[in-house]
């Protein structure tokens, strides 16, 4: 995907920005984390993986980019 530290919104919104962002949503009803991906730029969620059983407030020192 081309991700980087600079695209992490943590909670908040995602824009069309002009790069790959991604972030989460606490689901706390449902016992589960969503991160969510905007692959193109759009400021729409692509792609989410969810994280069942946890609750996370999450940081972007809590990725690895490569």
């Amino acid at each position: 995907y081309g991700l980087s530290s600079t695209g992490f919104v943590g909670a908040g919104a995602m824009a069309a920005s002009g790069i790959i962002e991604f972030g989460y949503t606490k689901v706390v009803a449902g016992n589960y984390t969503l991160i969510r991906i905007d692959a193109d730029n759009n400021g729409i969620s692509d792609q989410e993986i969810r994280l069942d059983g946890v609750q996370l407030d999450l940081v972007v020192s809590d990725f690895t980019f490569g």
